[in-house]
């Protein structure tokens, strides 16, 4: 995945408060290679139980803090500040407004007091796309650690569609049946590739293909619908029809009597197609019964393809939107 579309989250559990300096150096030093390792154009999440406060003294931190802490401010946590400035990280506890309860997580032993310990910290720029974190309260086991739960908006690259790419040519070999056509092809291929100095094969393959279709043409396509087979009258009510919609919103005075001239042909020409579309559908039934009845499996599934391949593109584009007889979506 590309950079700005990746987000490197690092699960983190810190040494307590009495732990030696030596080990909370060591985890701090780690952490801080790590995120220093992530790419900056990606998201950084760091989630863990730091076993630190980080009070409420948003002036002070400015930009690490929001303004919606929790109590004072320790040892551990102003470690935990340090390296947040350093990387440019927001604790995204004290960002959002809300009840006390929904921000301690860790109950104190002895005095019983519930203190935030367990943070998410993000990039800075990054702080718009967390929607909330928050302290989750237990509805019936007990514990003196409280799961902190955050959500995110993850905005994914979008898809990029691959372009299919043009269909292949194929040739109308069936034309080579002719002696005539065969002599002709051979005379034309041995005048090219004599002009042809150079071994390179694309070359080679290239003036093959245009000197035989030259010759003997490219083989149409046999998968024609309603709309191929009508295609002169077709066209014709289209042209008209544009003809008018052109003159009516060219017209600078909104006549009302080019626009009525627009939606009534318009009208007339929607009609005039789908009685075409409807006689083609006859036609190509009465042809699927006769090549039944002849038991002529060619014709049956030949004329099937076609109804097939109609109802598919039937389907997928309105008829009214495919002025190109030609055009596929």
């Amino acid at each position: 995945m590309d950079s700005g579309y990746t987000a490197s989250l690092f699960s983190c559990y810190a040494p307590i408060l009495v732990a030696p300096q030596e080990d909370k150096e060591c985890f701090y030093e780690q952490l801080d290679h790590a995120i220093q390792a992530v790419p900056h154009k990606e998201i950084v999440l760091v989630l863990g139980d730091f076993n630190a406060r980080v009070g409420k003294d948003y002036k002070l931190w400015h930009k690490v803090l929001g303004r919606h802490g929790l109590g004072k401010e320790n040892s551990n946590g102003t470690v935990l500040l340090d390296l947040c400035v350093k990387h440019s990280l927001v604790v995204t506890n004290a960002v959002f407004q809300q009840a006390s309860k929904y921000k301690a997580s860790w109950m104190h032993p002895r005095s019983k007091h519930w203190h935030p310990i367990v943070y998410v910290l993000t990039r800075q720029r990054d702080i718009r796309d967390i929607r909330l974190t928050r302290v989750m309260r237990p509805t019936s086991i007990w514990s003196d650690h409280r799961m902190v739960l955050s959500t995110m908006f993850l905005a994914t690259k979008t898809v990029r569609r691959v372009h299919r790419a043009a269909p292949v040519k194929k040739l109308d070999v069936a034309k080579l049946k002719s002696d005539d056509v065969r002599n002709e092809l051979q005379n034309e291929l041995a005048d090219a590739l004599a002009t042809e100095d150079s071994d390179d094969w694309p070359e080679f393959k290239t003036t093959v293909f245009e000197t035989a279709a030259k010759v003997i043409g490219v083989r149409e396509s046999h998968r024609k619908d309603w709309f191929d087979d009508q295609d002169t009258a077709a066209q014709s009510l289209i042209k008209d029809m544009h003809e008018k919609h052109l003159a009516y919103i060219d017209d600078d005075k909104n006549d009302a009597v080019k626009k009525s001239a627009y939606t009534t042909l318009r009208s007339t020409v929607q009609k005039k197609l789908k009685a075409m579309q409807e006689d083609w559908w006859c036609d190509k039934a009465r042809e699927l019964q006769d090549a039944a009845d002849r038991h002529d499996t060619t014709a049956f599934y030949h004329n099937l393809g076609a109804v097939w391949a109609e109802r598919y593109w039937q389907h997928s584009s309105p008829i009214f939107r495919r002025h190109d007889p030609h055009h596929r979506p």
